[in-house]
């Protein structure tokens, strides 16, 4: 009998707590939709024309920097678009101030790419470059 009216009393207790509490609204939850993407694809994505294409691009694209002697590799990472844009480029290992704004540019003004492949579908791919100076 004891634990019968401690249990109704908890239960009371309870139920005259929640009725005290002032409803509150659910709170509103915004999830930014991102893309996904992959590292890697069933067929990587490929420059237009080959690596010797994108070789020459290089070669005609990449200004000869202030500083001679700033030697290196920037890492360049980005996102191939499903339509074979360019995208979200970043630094991820740098040189200098000036090589790596030179690298960032050249990627950034990129023509598009063959797109990656997963499924026989278009797929956004992630992707790291080395740019030596």
């Amino acid at each position: 009998m004891k634990r019968f009216l401690t249990t109704i009393s908890c239960l009371c207790l309870f139920a005259i707590a929640k009725a005290q509490t002032p409803a509150t609204p659910p709170e509103v939850i915004e999830i930014e939709e991102t893309k996904p993407k992959v590292d890697t694809s069933e067929r990587p994505p490929t420059f237009v024309g080959g690596e010797k294409q994108l070789a020459k691009y290089f070669s005609r694209n990449l200004r000869e920097l202030f500083n001679p002697n700033t030697h290196g590799s920037v890492i360049i990472s980005f996102v191939i678009e499903k339509d074979g844009s360019v995208t979200e480029a970043k630094v991820v290992r740098g040189v200098s101030d000036d090589a790596d704004a030179e690298a960032l540019r050249v990627i950034k003004k990129m023509p598009k790419w063959n797109p990656g492949i997963q499924n026989n579908q278009p797929v956004r791919v992630q992707y790291s470059m080395p740019i030596t100076f």
